[in-house]
């Protein structure tokens, strides 16, 4: 019985093991049939990705050029204009300060055999600033090192003097509390990239807090500011309230302030002027201790925050270690009316709110004239601190109300520089 049974299993056992033979080979068919169908796939898109772009009647290859440049350009065909050139992304996996610095002195060639006149290298984006004629434009569109060229934009401060209530942002924001825990801010350097901050009382007595300052705009050394904006920033940041006797102190009384002047007398600057102050910052940072970074300006922009210099360059700036806090814009109520670097997902932007001069919370609102979000393509919102109106620091007892976004912008500052004087922090990229 055993031998019949054996006998009668072995043909049904070998049907068995040819059937999932075969199916083996079937799925191993489908599977080499899969992967050539994919290979086949991606060598199409390669094929397609490496063609270059047509370059229209004027020989501009659209495709490296931002909207706003591309329709100045169409606009005044014989015109000159100021442009920022990016160079191609190095393919290597481990890019150092060097090879970055070799991507912009080949650019930086390139350009000024353009025609190109005052050029600026921009290593911390892999750029060049320079003015170059339609013609040059074309021409460098169409060269394969280039990446990208870009209209360099007209930016502003963000705030203007206006009466208003005096604002109480340090009660609310529980400085004093933190303040009587010996928590200051001291040692920690905060960058104010603004149109320059003056030496006063609130930041030179009892000892200089103003430790270092570059002037972008004019090349100088000395301390200067027309405008009064950037040492309002300074004086929420950092002022110790030597002018008003302890009366008005900023939010870290006892940080250093380091003066990075780029935006002139009249409140204007544009986008490459500010990516050389925060490329200094980043260079100047180990020697400073720099690790907050205010930008209360901000400008329009037509492009994503993946391609737009200016938010190329806060995110290395984030990626270097530092604190980037940025304001929002004073372009509300309306949506969308964030503006650059402030459309960036890798800083702090930050809105106004107006306490309407009381501590409690009932009656605050968002300020009619703080941006909102969302962006072009993030569904960016803002923070609204207090700061529709406080004090800034002037010089000897000259006091104004100053309002708008530069108040609440460099409040958030003085707030993330305080715990730097007690434990450290690195931002990292995802």
């Amino acid at each position: 019985m055993r031998e019949g049974t054996d006998m009668f299993t072995l043909p049904s056992l070998h049907k068995a093991r040819l059937s999932r033979k075969m199916e083996e080979e079937m799925k191993s068919h489908r599977k080499f049939v899969f992967v050539l169908l994919a290979l086949l796939v991606l060598a199409f898109s390669l094929a397609t990705d490496s063609q270059p772009a047509s370059a229209d009647a004027g020989g501009l290859q659209t495709n490296k050029l931002d909207p706003a440049l591309l329709a100045a350009i169409r606009a005044n065909p014989n015109g000159v204009f100021r442009v920022i050139v990016r160079a191609v992304a190095s393919d290597s996996k481990h890019l150092s300060k060097h090879s970055n610095d070799d991507r912009t002195r080949g650019l930086e060639e390139r350009v000024k055999n353009s025609h190109g006149m005052n050029v600026h290298g921009l290593p911390l984006i892999g750029g060049a600033a320079a003015k170059l004629p339609a013609a040059a434009i074309a021409v460098l569109s169409r060269d394969p090192f280039v990446s990208d060229i870009v209209l360099d934009r007209h930016m502003q401060g963000m705030g203007n003097p206006a009466a208003a209530l005096q604002s109480i942002y340090a009660q609310l924001v529980r400085a004093p509390d933190v303040w009587a825990q010996g928590n200051t801010g001291q040692g920690v350097g905060v960058a104010v990239v603004d149109s320059g901050v003056l030496p006063v009382d609130d930041l030179q007595l009892p000892n200089s807090r103003l430790v270092a300052t570059v002037d972008i705009v004019s090349g100088g050394t000395t301390p200067s500011d027309p405008g009064g904006h950037g040492t309002h920033v300074a004086g929420i940041v950092g002022g110790n309230g030597t002018a008003t006797a302890g009366a008005w102190k900023g939010i870290a009384p006892s940080a250093n302030i380091i003066n990075v002047r780029v935006i002139d007398g009249n409140g204007n600057t544009n986008l490459s002027t500010v990516v050389r102050g925060i490329q200094w910052v980043v260079a100047n940072r180990r020697a400073y201790n720099i690790k907050v970074m205010n930008l209360s300006l901000g400008g329009a922009s037509t492009q994503s925050y993946r391609t737009d210099p200016l938010d190329s360059a806060v995110e290395m700036a984030w990626a270097s270690g530092i604190f980037v806090v940025v304001a929002a814009g004073n372009s509300g109520p309306l949506p969308t009316t964030i503006a650059s670097p402030g459309n960036d997902p890798f800083v702090v932007t930050v809105g106004a709110l107006d306490d309407n001069g009381t501590l409690t919370t009932l009656d605050d609102t968002i300020a009619p004239f703080s941006s909102h979000g969302p962006n072009l393509d993030t569904n960016r919102t803002s923070l609204h601190p207090v700061g529709a109106s406080c004090r800034p620091a002037r010089p000897a007892v000259f006091w104004i109300p100053c309002s708008r976004i530069a108040s609440p912008t460099c409040s958030i500052s003085g707030c993330r520089a305080r715990p730097w004087q007690r434990r450290s922090w690195r931002a990292r990229l995802p």
